[in-house]
């Protein structure tokens, strides 16, 4: 009997010894997690300060550029879900590439895991397609094109408490502008913009209001983009109904501004390019002229100091039919000379 309790006492004596080394263990390995986490101290003036200072963790060298402690806040958020302010802080360096960021995850008050240290440009918080909170470095492809930007999304690792690379990708945005005129709605969007000339692949949509039916689609490789696709709605063939004039940049002579125009089609119902005023105006000093009351499109056309024309026109079966032509010259002598020609 005497032997059998000895054995158990010998026994419990094992287990509780094993406990103790499994806690002093599992203490140990805190210690070191903690240590491996690398705990900032973050301190600020108040809970909304956008310059907070720093304390590196103990035994360890500032690792910021630049030396020192104080750094600027750029975002405030709950980025981990925990409901804790977590801090974006720019960290200076800045160059081409952009500027170095921290992301300080808060952990308890005052102490922060650094969660995440590289570069960013133009640094932003947004969901991804999955719902997920991601940290986005943007920057675009070509110096002044906004339409072609190059994204790079960093997604924050449970595992590891710490942002890690997820994608980067190059987005094309496409000018785009709805308006709604009388009864039509027009959708004006634009792929391939190039910003060296302000033009790219245009296409235009109309619909009726009253209905939603698409009426028409118009495209073209020719429509001038200056932030805006500039197009204007008014009647220039005196029919009563309004046609479109398209921007084409500053193609005309001596610089001149230039439209594309289409004209309505009652029988056909959509709108038709009119080439007689698009390249008339193209061969004009200045815009075209339209005078409502005489129903007459007017040109300017120049050639240096001393030569000017103004061509009257009116509209005969949908085709421009020239009526007057007044030309002022200088002759050898330099003695002006007025000519006005009627057809």
């Amino acid at each position: 009997m005497k032997l059998i309790t000895d054995f158990l006492v010998g026994l419990l004596s094992l287990l509780l010894l094993g406990c103790s080394n499994a806690h002093q263990r599992r203490q140990t390995s805190s210690k070191k997690t903690e240590s491996n986490e690398l705990i900032y101290e973050i301190y600020a003036d108040d809970l909304w300060a956008t310059v907070v200072n720093i304390k590196e963790p103990k035994g360890r060298k500032v690792i910021f550029p630049e030396g020192g402690k104080q750094r600027s806040v750029v975002i405030r958020k709950d980025v981990t879900n925990d409901h804790k302010a977590d801090l974006l802080v720019n960290l200076g360096a800045c160059g081409t590439g952009g500027c170095m960021y921290g992301l300080f995850v808060k952990v308890a008050e005052h102490r922060f895991k650094l969660a995440f240290f590289d570069y960013l440009k133009n640094p932003a918080f947004i969901k991804n397609k999955k719902g997920e909170l991601v940290l986005q470095s943007s920057e675009e492809t070509e110096a002044g094109n906004p339409y072609r930007v190059h994204f790079t999304e960093y997604r924050f690792e449970k595992k590891t408490a710490t942002f890690k690379l997820d994608t980067t990708y190059i987005f094309e945005e496409h000018f785009s502008r709805n308006t709604v005129i009388d009864s039509l709605y027009f959708q004006l969007s634009c792929k391939d913009y190039d910003p060296k000339n302000m033009f790219g692949n245009s296409e235009v949509k109309i619909s009726n209001v009253r209905t939603g039916k698409l009426m028409q689609v118009i495209k073209s490789d020719e429509f001038w983009i200056d932030q805006n696709l500039g197009f204007d709605y008014k009647d220039v063939n005196f029919d009563g109904y309004k046609d479109l004039l398209f921007s084409t940049g500053n193609g005309g002579s001596y610089g001149s501004p230039t439209n594309n125009y289409y004209l309505f089609d009652t029988t056909r119902n959509r709108f038709v390019y009119h080439a007689g005023l698009t390249e008339q105006e193209q061969r004009s000093c200045w815009l075209l002229e339209f005078n409502t009351q005489k129903k007459q499109v007017i040109s300017h056309e120049k050639s240096g100091c001393c030569w000017h024309r103004t061509s009257t026109f009116v509209f005969k079966e949908g085709k421009l039919k020239l009526v007057k032509r007044h030309t002022e010259g200088m002759d050898v002598r330099d003695r002006l000379i007025k000519k006005t020609e009627y057809f």
